[in-house]
């Protein structure tokens, strides 16, 4: 395949607005030129030409001054490196994700003013994701789990408003930059940001799938207000998950199984917007006002619901929560719900092999 020739405009606010370049020019900065063509080139693959790219504020250009520039607007917080160094080969656990970027980013996320794809949107996504994620990985496919996490996080960290996504290219950047600051490669944060930029610039794989179906499922949403059931319109054909096209299931009867686990997703997912969108307990709820452990309190309305009626969330029983939810648990039973989400998470990480995390688990717990 013939390489893509980077546009003179593109180039041109590459220049201008990168952090790097402009230290480099002003004499702040010392590093190898091979470095600079390789951030430039990975940039180019994930966002495209200057001629598509897309900014928020329409009656900016596109790209150059006023419009679209390569200065990142979100942050890793260094403080938590030290947590960090605990990764092993800078591939964080789900929970020590959570615990050292996923607060950073739902932080801002709370800056911006479109609650509809915001933080319960995010943690939402995050946690169907991962739910997916473990399925495939259960059946022994292959799946990136840090990088849907990722990319999940950080999909609508531009978005402004809602309608189509004209902020995409922006939230990629600030991906792309925000992996390259926690010390991953450029080819592995284009990986991540790719996912982020809806365009046939490549083709998808499972990883990218998750992340895409994650979002996808968030439509239910949108649909509660057009239908007595939102699952009559929600476009099936939309959803990559299980698809007969690309998934095989073991046994003779594939179809009735894979239709029967499909609904099982999508119910969940449904039942998990009603939750969290309608639940009081989330309004008014201060823990629904903080970033902080915002995870943890999604994760907290779904064990007491389902502590409550064991038949719901099937699919996220399975598949997020590793089955460590047992209802009928005298153990389980006798806690107060703070102490049963410190010890399903514990159980959790531990069913994960993450001894880190199972000891914060455990001081949660016995804090």
């Amino acid at each position: 395949m013939k390489e893509e020739k980077i546009d003179d405009v593109f180039i041109e606010e590459f220049i201008r607005s990168n952090e790097t370049v402009v230290a480099i020019l002003n004499g702040q900065k010392q590093i190898k030129l091979g470095a600079i063509v390789s951030e430039a080139k990975s940039l180019y693959d994930v966002l495209g030409p200057s001629s598509q790219m897309t900014i928020g504020n329409t009656g900016t250009p596109k790209i150059g001054r006023g419009g679209f520039t390569f200065k990142p607007d979100l942050h890793p917080v260094k403080s938590k490196d030290q947590d960090r160094l605990l990764n092993t080969d800078k591939k964080p656990t789900f929970q020590q994700f959570q615990r050292q970027d996923l607060d950073t980013i739902l932080e801002h996320y709370k800056t911006k003013p479109d609650p509809k794809h915001g933080r319960l949107h995010i943690v939402r996504s995050e946690i169907l994701a991962k739910a997916m994620a473990n399925f495939y990985l259960e059946a022994g496919e292959k799946v990136d789990l840090v990088a849907v996490q990722f990319a999940v996080a950080l999909h609508d960290n531009a978005r402004s408003g809602g309608g189509p996504d004209i902020w995409e290219h922006e939230s990629a950047r600030n991906a792309f930059y925000y992996l390259k600051e926690l010390g991953y490669d450029d080819q592995y944060a284009k990986y991540v940001a790719s996912m982020i930029v809806k365009n046939d610039r490549h083709q998808p794989d499972l990883t990218e799938k998750i992340v895409h179906d994650a979002d996808t499922l968030e439509i239910l949403r949108v649909l509660k207000n057009k239908a007595k059931d939102p699952r009559d319109e929600f476009r099936r054909d939309q959803l990559n998950f299980l698809k007969p096209e690309t998934d095989t299931i073991p046994g003779e009867d594939q179809e009735t199984v894979r239709n029967r686990i499909r609904e099982q997703l999508i119910k969940d997912a449904l039942d998990l917007i009603d939750l969290t969108e309608t639940d009081p307990k989330v309004r008014g709820n201060l823990e629904f006002e903080k970033s902080e452990n915002y995870l943890q309190a999604v994760e907290g309305l779904l064990i007491e619901e389902i502590m409550r009626d064991s038949s719901k969330f099937p699919f996220l029983k399975t598949f997020y929560f590793h089955n460590q939810i047992k209802p009928a648990s005298p153990e389980l039973k006798r806690l107060e719900p703070e102490q049963r989400l410190a010890l399903i998470r514990n159980k959790v990480a531990a069913h994960e092999r993450s001894p880190q995390d199972t000891v914060q688990a455990q001081n949660g717990l016995l804090s």
